[in-house]
């Protein structure tokens, strides 16, 4: 039979994806495009209720498109809604029982925590010229707002010999910048060892770290950063908040020491650096000065790259029967962090006008700077087609908007 994979969420689905897609073809079936498959893979996020709400709409959509029997829902959704699964469904550990899915004989027990984590051979749904691997799934932090260690489970790791595998495989086939990801790069206590295998590698051209927690981000990796230019001077730490109360509300390891202490790490050992943070506003019992103090907090050390979230209310986490941030404040403060982030991104921007820096091509017109994740951050434009995947250096210019153009 043919088949279609929706993916939503962040890069960890697209790998589960990838890897659900070889399983499929191992089956028998076949990679089509949507309009000519015969079932549908959902592969849902579940992280908060908006990721939940359109996981939902997006399968009300397939069903009315392809009837509920060909739609098939994987990823975070079976694993938080659990028996409240009223359609076609399958746990990530049991995708090879696909054809006992479409046919109705599928009845999986929720009694164990799945320990899915993807080992194995992908079928590449993309033609970028990079490629995320995932090292590690399952989190053991307790942040009192967050629902990824009953989604997810717990920390379970991926060999350094797999992984070097898989990066050997992905840039055999063109992907020149290879993406590490997982619930938190820093959990991986072999972090250090596999960059040091992973640079050896000689198709491998670009090596960028996504998530590392502010407690993990020791002294001896930014070094070895600093020390290996193949890997992007992009260091991706989510801070969540800087008063030291709301981190202790939030449940944040470390706390403001360790948000702090990363930072200037970065700072001191690796200044060439642009930072990447999320922040989370409306956190509950956030004042006005604890607000405040993550705004100075912002400024103060310069933080080149800023996503700005709300916080989101999730039931079965801690922060759920916390004393609430009223709506009408939590988008204010909103509103107010992401214009000052808007703002530092744009003085950031600028600063880099008339300056050669490294840039990756995505496409033969568009790229980005080694300052810039895919789909995250900001792309630069090219005046004449460049050969995707190529990594060079080049003067940019700034235009407007926050955008960047390079001769070429």
């Amino acid at each position: 039979m043919k088949f279609s994979i929706i993916t939503l969420g962040c890069p960890k689905n697209e790998v589960d994806s990838e890897y659900y897609a070889k399983k499929l073809y191992e089956k028998g079936h076949s990679l089509t495009t949507l309009d000519n498959a015969d079932f549908v893979i959902l592969n849902t996020c579940a992280f908060i209720k908006d990721a939940i709400s359109e996981s939902l709409e997006t399968y009300n959509e397939l069903v009315e498109k392809f009837g509920k029997e060909k739609v098939i829902v994987t990823g975070c959704l079976v694993e938080r809604l659990k028996h409240n699964m009223n359609t076609l469904f399958v746990r990530g550990d049991d995708i090879q029982h696909i054809d006992r899915v479409l046919s109705g004989n599928y009845h999986p027990s929720f009694e164990q925590r799945q320990q899915f984590i993807y080992n194995g051979e992908r079928l590449n749904l993309n033609r970028a010229p990079y490629a995320y691997i995932k090292i590690q799934e399952g989190c053991s932090r307790r942040c009192t707002f967050c629902t990824i260690p009953s989604i997810r489970g717990k920390p379970r790791y991926r060999s350094i010999e797999s992984i070097k595998k898989e990066a050997e495989k992905l840039a055999k086939k063109g992907k020149r910048e290879i993406i590490l990801v997982g619930e938190d790069l820093t959990l991986y206590k072999e972090l250090l060892t596999l960059l040091k295998v992973l640079v050896k590698l000689p198709d491998v051209k670009l090596i960028r770290l996504l998530y590392l927690h502010p407690q993990g981000v020791k002294r001896d990796l930014i070094m070895f950063i600093r020390d290996n230019p193949k890997i992007a001077r992009y260091i991706h730490i989510p801070i969540q908040h800087a008063s030291g109360r709301v981190l202790r509300l939030m449940g944040r390891a470390g706390g403001e020491r360790s948000v702090k202490k990363s930072i200037e790490l970065v700072r001191n050992i690796l200044p060439d650096a642009f930072i990447r943070t999320e922040v989370m506003v409306g956190f509950p019992e956030e004042t006005e000065s604890d607000f405040t103090t993550l705004l100075r907090f912002l400024e103060e050390y310069h933080i080149e790259r800023i996503g700005v979230f709300k916080y989101s209310r999730e039931e079965g986490t801690k922060s759920f029967s916390m004393s609430q941030v009223d709506d009408e404040t939590k988008e204010e403060r909103f509103e107010r962090a992401t214009l000052l982030a808007s703002l530092l991104m744009e003085k950031t921007q600028k600063s880099l006008n008339n300056k050669r820096i490294r840039l990756i091509a995505d496409t033969e017109n568009m790229g980005r700077t080694e300052f810039d994740a895919p789909l995250s951050d900001f792309t630069v434009r090219f005046k004449k087609p460049v050969k995707p995947g190529k990594i060079f250096k080049k003067t940019v210019k700034y235009t407007e908007n926050l955008a960047l153009f390079a001769e070429t």
